[in-house]
């Protein structure tokens, strides 16, 4: 999503997690094959709201779910504070639109194929999308 070390670096801006939910669904070995799925299951300027299902690699089973309600922190001032619009890399930050870009916050709610159950979330989008 373009949250790494260099938009740190020129923005300050980090994400702070405020809350999280873990839901135990099914006991692994240590040496499990693993994958996880993450959803964006909302967001605004200031908030995301992330959802992980952790799943073993052979057949699928799901093992766990997690979600996380992160806060964007200007660590400068330890204030919550919008995000900054960001872009690939190539474009870097832009006062003007770019295609690819975000303007305010990234895309939000869950869709497609892989969005999580809203029965599974523990928060139904509260972020207000």
């Amino acid at each position: 999503m373009g949250f790494g070390e260099s938009y740190r670096d020129r923005t300050g801006g980090s994400f702070y997690t405020v809350e999280t939910h873990i839901v135990f669904i099914d006991e692994l070995a240590p040496d499990t094959p693993l994958a996880v799925d993450t959803t964006v299951a909302g967001a605004d300027p200031k908030r995301v709201h992330l959802f992980h299902e952790l799943r073993r690699a052979g057949d699928g089973a799901l093992a766990a779910t997690q979600e996380s309600m992160m806060l964007h922190v200007d660590t400068n001032i330890d204030r919550v504070v919008p995000m900054v619009r960001t872009c690939p890399p190539c474009c870097g930050p832009t006062p003007t639109p770019t295609p690819g870009c975000w303007t305010r916050a990234p895309p939000a709610g869950p869709s497609g194929p892989s969005a999580p159950e809203p029965r599974r979330l523990s928060h139904h989008d509260d972020t207000g999308d």
